[in-house]
């Protein structure tokens, strides 16, 4: 019956550390966006998180060595499984300096699970075990990236003093300091968004430009910016690349200026040269159609309502605002009335066409 037990228990620390590796090690290594250090607060959080990558800033593992019996944990074949699967996502690829971040980030998650007191010593370790061609070059750039976030991390009250723009500045300062050349390669996707930023800006700026000037600008500016990758950043982002153009206030003032129609047709070439297809736009247009039709309501709920409002002395009021609701939202009244009664007014609220 002991032997049995042991056995099971084994295979236990096997499954279970099976499934820590594949949960540290998932995400998607073809977008290796900058790394989640890049931005990092002494206590892990980010500054900034626009430029995390989801996959690297994922939860870590619920394993732990100190979960599993010292007798069952087999460190070997433990090594053996992560080994395995960083070869599956990262082989062949490790020539590109923001892929070589995402390995090193990926495996100190997991060795500080498995090993919370030792992870160091065992990095080499699983580094030559996995790519022992590549090894002595990556444990160079875990080096770099140690002492960046080192001095991220001292340094972190003097960063939030800054403006966003000091701070950039000397983020990059540090960046190139620690990584030379590379810097611009591993930061590439934040170099990339701070370009887009500095477009959208410049929509702003052309407050009296057409509409249609200011979507062929947009569109060109990604294309220049993203040049080879452009198509594949419209598609991958398709909500973020029409989101951030309609909520640049220069375009919004053109759309309030429109008439339904003219406000309909211009989002609709909009997001057709954005790369939505037949289908996709036709579900947009029935949505604006919704939208506009609630935000017609909404307005007209809140002159009733402050109509209504205008009669203090009225001893049913409270009664009355409940029946308005009723006869403008149906079965909404009752969320409308919470969303009052805690201060929320969502037809009092901005609206953004094309957004909501």
């Amino acid at each position: 019956m002991t032997r049995y037990f042991k056995t099971g228990s084994v295979l236990c620390a096997a499954v279970v550390g099976l499934v820590s590796a594949v949960w540290i090690f998932s995400g998607t290594e073809a977008d290796p966006s900058p790394s989640a250090v890049i931005n990092m607060k002494p206590d892990g959080a980010a500054i900034n998180s626009q430029t995390v990558d989801d996959s690297l800033s994922a939860p870590a593992s619920v394993f732990e060595e100190t979960g599993v019996d010292n007798e069952a944990f087999d460190p070997e074949l433990n090594r053996q499984m992560v080994v395995a699967r960083l070869r599956e996502m990262f082989d062949g690829k490790l020539d590109h300096p923001r892929i070589q971040l995402q390995v090193i980030e990926k495996l100190i998650r997991y060795l500080k699970e498995v090993y919370p007191e030792a992870w160091q010593n065992h990095l080499m370790e699983y580094l030559t075990a996995a790519f022992p061609d590549q090894a002595k070059a990556l444990y160079d750039q875990y080096l770099k990236y140690s002492q960046f976030t080192e001095w991220v991390s001292a340094n972190y009250s003097t960063l939030i003093s800054l403006n966003a723009e000091e701070r950039k500045q000397l983020l990059w300062a540090k960046r190139r300091q620690y990584f030379s050349d590379q810097a611009d390669v591993v930061w590439e996707m934040e170099l990339k968004a701070e370009q887009m930023a500095l477009s959208l800006q410049e929509i702003e700026r052309r407050q009296e430009a057409p509409f249609q000037d200011k979507v062929n600008f947009y569109l060109a500016e990604i294309n220049g910016i993203y040049d080879v990758q452009a198509d594949t950043y419209r598609r991958s982002y398709q909500q973020k690349v029409m989101d951030q153009f309609l909520e640049v206030e220069s375009v919004q003032a053109d759309l309030r200026r429109m008439t339904p129609e003219a406000r309909r047709e211009n989002l609709t070439r909009f997001r057709a040269a954005v790369g939505l297809d037949d289908e996709a736009i036709t579900r947009w247009s029935q949505l604006d159609s919704l939208r506009d039709e609630r935000w017609e309501k909404g307005r007209d709920y809140m002159r009733a309502r402050q109509e209504l409002a205008s009669v203090s002395a009225d001893p049913d009021a409270d009664s009355r605002l409940d029946d308005l609701r009723q006869s403008y939202f149906g079965a909404e009244a009752e969320i409308i009335k919470n969303e009052e009664h805690s201060g929320l007014f969502r037809f009092s609220q901005k609206r953004v066409y094309g957004k909501n």
